[in-house]
């Protein structure tokens, strides 16, 4: 009876003892994981690293360069220009190393508006170097003196544009005739005794400035102008092609219009000027181009053209209105050929350092392989290929 008794009392405390103490602990070391909770990490782990994988994916790429480019050119009296120019910058990504920046003469003074960038001179002439510390936008401004040449032509040649958008604004006394070859002029207007002048070109491009005195009375009235007449034949895979080159020089007054008189049998096919690709009309084999803005100073008139296909190629030039200095003919040839104009009594070879420099300079860039100049009027001007 009292074995009995001690049975019930055993059972009852067993039963009445809390379920950590009559199961066993497992050890610290295990962890424990319901299979919807380890796949809900899973999916945690794959999220992140997709999110990951597109932060990457977004990150911007490096990127430095000018991205807006404006210079003020002051001129006064004297023979010196004073030149600002002001830059914005735009750095993207981990900068990789200084952003080139063009400048014009020597800079009096630089500074950039944020710290920890810095303006330094470049290796090259016309170049500074902006070193800036992080991505971010910068705008810096960089001026100074430029001398200009004396005489009656006064030329100054600004640094090329740095930017997509360049903005060039001249500012010069009103009595000065001025000009810009190869410029879209934006603005001119007069207020007072200054005149106001917005001009823009491409990136890359060089802008050259002609500023000169207008002349008073009957003079004023009176255009002193010449040309010199090119005629460019290259030499191609495909076939030749031919370029009628007309370049002229204002020294005073101004000229509103081309106008040339086509040899026969030569069909233009594009029209070219200073200030770009232009329509011209044609009647009766004379051919007008009306400018946008007069022409004071250097510009030019060029005409292609494809010849008919034979031995010989037609070298009979266009004829402007006005003086003609001189008439030359070049060769530029991409294939081997045996070339010479005929007849050779009326050509003269000239070594092409020994061109005029303003025709030198309008060709710089091009690979001449020869160059004569017309001796005298004669008929059947011709290149025997």
């Amino acid at each position: 009876m009292v074995l009995k008794r001690f049975k019930i009392t055993l059972a009852l405390v067993l039963a009445l003892l809390p379920p950590a103490l009559r199961a066993a602990e497992p050890p610290r070391s295990e962890i424990t994981l319901a299979l919807k909770d380890y796949l809900s990490l899973v999916e945690q782990g794959d999220a992140a690293e997709k999110e990951r994988q597109r932060r990457e994916a977004s990150r911007e790429a490096p990127v430095a360069e000018v991205v807006s480019q404006q210079v003020r050119v002051s001129l006064g009296q004297e023979d010196v220009a004073e030149v600002a120019a002001r830059y914005e910058v735009l750095v993207q990504g981990e900068p990789k190393g200084p952003v080139v920046l063009p400048v014009t003469g020597v800079p009096r003074e630089a500074g950039v508006d944020s710290p920890g960038a810095a303006l330094s001179a470049g290796t090259k002439p016309g170049e500074w170097l902006l070193v800036t510390p992080a991505a971010g936008r910068y705008t810096a401004q960089i001026s100074g003196p430029v001398p200009l040449p004396g005489g009656g032509v006064s030329r100054l040649t600004l640094a090329p544009a740095a930017a997509p958008v360049s903005i060039t604004e001249i500012e010069l006394p009103a009595d000065l005739a001025w000009s810009a070859p190869g410029t879209v002029v934006v603005e001119d207007r007069v207020e007072g005794a200054r005149r106001t002048v917005r001009l823009t070109a491409r990136r890359g491009q060089a802008q050259t400035v002609e500023v000169r005195r207008k002349l008073d009375g009957g003079d004023a009235e009176k255009l002193l102008a010449q040309s010199l007449v090119l005629t460019l034949i290259q030499l191609r895979p495909d076939g030749p092609r031919r370029h009628d080159v007309v370049l002229y020089e204002v020294s005073r007054g101004g000229i509103g219009s081309f106008t040339v008189d086509l040899p026969q049998g030569l069909t233009v096919e594009t029209v070219g000027t200073d200030e770009g690709e232009v329509v011209p009309t044609v009647e009766s084999r004379r051919l007008t181009v009306q400018r946008r803005q007069q022409l004071r100073g250097v510009g030019y008139l060029v005409l292609t053209s494809t010849p008919k296909p034979g031995a010989d190629l037609s070298l009979d030039p266009v004829v402007p209105q006005g003086t003609v200095r001189a008439r030359y003919v070049a060769l530029a040839s991409s294939v081997a050929a045996d070339v010479r104009p005929l007849p050779e009594a009326s050509w003269t070879r000239v070594d092409l350092d020994d061109l005029p420099p303003v025709l030198r300079d309008a060709l710089n860039g091009i690979d001449l392989a020869a160059a004569w100049r017309l001796a005298g009027d004669s008929p059947g001007l011709r290149m025997a290929v």
